[in-house]
């Protein structure tokens, strides 16, 4: 993924995470109705994401996405600004702090 100028994808989970680990811009496509769409919805309203709504849109959105260098990285710092690399280490000090307290 990381090689990747653009991924072309749906908006699953894993996915979203590991694009915005690796910087990787999006193309949003067929995501599936509830949770894939709600990903769909924040990457595009965050600017980490462009979307294509009908398979028609999705050559020339493409085709902008890679004749646009400026558009690829607007996409990566969206995604730099974003993401939580220490997000994990975060939540376990907060439960372990909770549970120090809890005794």
């Amino acid at each position: 993924m990381a090689a990747a100028d653009v991924l072309v994808t749906k908006a699953g989970g894993m996915t979203l995470a590991e694009a915005m680990a690796t910087e990787t811009p999006l193309l949003l496509y067929g995501s599936l109705p509830g949770q894939e769409r709600r990903n769909e919805r924040f990457a595009a309203r965050a600017g980490i994401a462009l979307v294509a709504r009908r398979h028609s849109e999705l050559p020339a959105l493409l085709e902008r996405a890679l004749g646009e260098p400026d558009l690829l990285e607007h996409l990566r710092a969206r995604m730099r600004r974003l993401r939580r690399p220490d997000a994990a280490r975060r939540i376990v000090s907060a439960v372990l702090e909770r549970r120090v307290r809890a005794r």
